[in-house]
């Protein structure tokens, strides 16, 4: 799942932007505590395939 996850917020990225990833990422981990337990998993994916913009706080 973790994986699935993490190619729906990269597949957002390079086809509309970093706000369109960001928002993407703000919909599975901040508007919802749905998949929380992924996050962590999520986060190395995202940020060991260089898109650590995505990643937001907020």
């Amino acid at each position: 799942m973790s994986t699935f996850i993490a190619l729906q917020i990269m597949k957002a990225y390079d086809t509309n932007g970093l706000e369109a990833g960001q928002a993407k990422y703000r919909g599975y981990f901040i508007s919802t505590k749905l998949y929380l337990a992924y996050k962590a998993d999520c986060d190395t994916i995202l940020t060991t395939d260089g898109y650590s913009q995505v990643i937001v706080t907020v």
